[in-house]
């Protein structure tokens, strides 16, 4: 099978039927990306496909990037990351403002 520069769907064996994963062949980068559902992740066929594939990739010089779906709340998950990054900047801006206030001679 040859991979174009693109995003392409590629025709697997899950299970007793045919499934179709996601994979994203960026060539300039060096990796090509394969999008797994819940229950690609869980198929043996599947799994069995994408090691095959593997050393396929490798020789033409790509490193297979593996991506799952996960099984929490993305929304809550983004947001709780999002105020969690936030709060670190809060505190590094508050040091850094202490430690300029130290070195000015203007300390509270």
């Amino acid at each position: 099978m040859k991979f174009e520069e693109i995003v392409e769907t590629v025709s697997c064996i899950r299970g007793e039927e045919e499934c179709e994963l996601k994979i994203d062949v960026k060539r300039d980068e060096g990796f090509v990306c394969v999008w797994l559902t819940n229950d690609d992740q869980k198929d043996e066929k599947v799994q069995a496909w994408l090691k095959e594939q593997y050393p396929i990739w490798r020789a033409q010089k790509l490193m297979p990037v593996v991506y799952y779906s996960g099984h929490e709340d993305l929304y809550e998950n983004t947001l709780a990351l999002l105020l969690h990054n936030r709060k670190l900047s809060a505190q590094k801006e508050v040091e850094v403002e202490k430690r300029v206030r130290k070195h000015s001679g203007m300390e509270r």
